[in-house]
């Protein structure tokens, strides 16, 4: 579970995690240590997976995930963009402009807004 306060700026004012998420979401501390435990059970876990915008020109990564709402991701997947395709980033433009991406053998470019929400994980250093 992605909460969204960690997308934006609560990193910088929550200063005390197993308090906020006993608060705010209903857990107690034994349930929150038990889905601990089980996310690190997963094999790709989100510590391995970074934005699409991290990637330097001419890396590789495999779509893990989209951090969005059923209309990014119906759009994404419409262009060929799902989990488990593997996405080569061909050209970045400055001051967070558009990326430009090789994926399924076409070249998009997506907004950077849209990059930030692509979630991969690296498979190789350049191409």
């Amino acid at each position: 579970m992605v909460h969204n306060y960690v997308e934006e700026t609560a990193l910088d004012r929550v200063r005390d995690w197993d308090r906020h998420w006993c608060l705010r979401h209903g857990f107690d501390l034994e349930n929150l240590n038990a889905l601990r435990g089980d996310l690190k059970a997963i094999p790709a876990r989100i510590e391995e997976t970074t934005p699409l915008i991290t990637l330097s020109e001419g890396e590789r990564g495999k779509i893990v995930y989209v951090y969005g709402g059923r209309g990014l991701i119906r759009r994404l997947a419409d262009m060929g963009l799902t989990p488990g395709v593997e996405i080569v980033v061909l050209r970045k433009a400055l001051l967070n402009g558009p990326v430009e991406v090789a994926v399924r053998g076409t070249n998009l470019a997506l907004g950077y807004g849209v990059a930030r929400r692509v979630f991969v994980k690296r498979v190789s250093q350049h191409v």
